[in-house]
């Protein structure tokens, strides 16, 4: 179970509501990519919290809570956010 302290390891998609703009794709680097859960935007942090290794997770983020996103995943700004997040494992 993955805990604000947990160093996950994830393949993640997102892309910007109601456009085929996928502006962080780890399948798409073809590696998964690792980060403790509570470095990550907090919208993504609060749904990965709680979730099992295997799970498969879809996070929707209303537009006016895009804002970490935005700096951290250089995701566009002003628009709704969708993510798919598996989780393959935890680090250490």
């Amino acid at each position: 179970t993955l805990t604000a302290d947990s160093s996950v390891v994830i393949h993640v998609q997102g892309v910007a509501w109601g456009s085929d703009t996928t502006f962080a794709s780890t399948w798409k680097n073809g590696a998964p990519g690792q980060a403790t859960v509570s470095v990550l935007p907090p919208a993504m942090a609060a749904a990965l919290e709680g979730q099992t290794v295997g799970s498969q997770v879809l996070i929707v983020v209303p537009a006016d809570q895009t804002a970490q996103d935005t700096q951290i995943l250089q995701a566009p700004e002003g628009t709704a956010l969708v993510y798919v997040v598996d989780i393959l494992g935890i680090a250490g």
